[in-house]
């Protein structure tokens, strides 16, 4: 993974963790993630990013080892207040050469989320990607045209009253892989939509 995505507060290690609900001001009883055991044959697992639209309707999103040792991505959906499995995100496999993982997702409203993370190339150089889900369904993942070697590590979903007509707004937040606030470097961040075309 990116270094700079291993900032991420949440993480969560293979079987062993998951996701739990706070209700009422109480935690909820953590369980491992749907589905993520079956696909974890490496043995090693982690969410990186966990969004909820409304109370028991969330998606999640992170990576897991696959049986040649690479990182593979994978999200997981939350439907009043039931988790479903984990799944590779459509569409990912062809994207990476060997590794990927999904770095950030965002939800609004239920049912509709975007996730975006990083797809490694022919050369083993990172590309990002972003994939929606909508009306509970993902989508085909897409590599975001013109970021060259940068990942996704932030997308943010605005509300369906407030998108534009095309449907809910998409927007990633990028940084080179070279860089990152912790390491002093010079940061470049850009806004874009899933079209590759600066937000407004």
């Amino acid at each position: 993974m990116p270094a700079a995505a291993r900032m991420s507060p949440l993480r969560c290690r293979a079987a062993a963790r998951g996701a739990a609900v706070r209700a009422a001001d109480s935690w909820g009883t953590a369980i491992e993630v749907p589905g993520l055991g079956a696909l974890n044959v490496g043995g090693y697992a982690d969410v990186w990013s966990v969004s909820c639209a409304s109370a028991g309707n969330c998606a999640a999103g992170g990576y897991y080892r696959d049986g040649d040792g690479h990182n593979q991505g994978f999200v997981v959906s939350e439907e009043n207040g039931v988790w479903g499995r984990a799944r590779n995100v459509p569409g990912l496999g062809a994207l990476a050469s060997r590794e990927s993982g999904v770095i950030a997702v965002s939800c609004a409203p239920p049912g509709n989320c975007a996730a975006g993370g990083h797809a490694d190339d022919q050369s083993l150089d990172y590309r990002g990607f972003v994939v929606s889900e909508r009306n509970g369904r993902w989508g085909k993942a897409i590599k975001v045209p013109g970021l060259g070697t940068d990942v996704v590590l932030s997308v943010s979903c605005a509300s369906a009253a407030a998108a534009r007509p095309a449907g809910t707004t998409r927007t990633a937040t990028v940084m080179s892989r070279g860089s990152s606030p912790s390491d002093g470097a010079r940061t470049s961040r850009t806004r874009r939509d899933a079209k590759g075309h600066r937000c407004r």
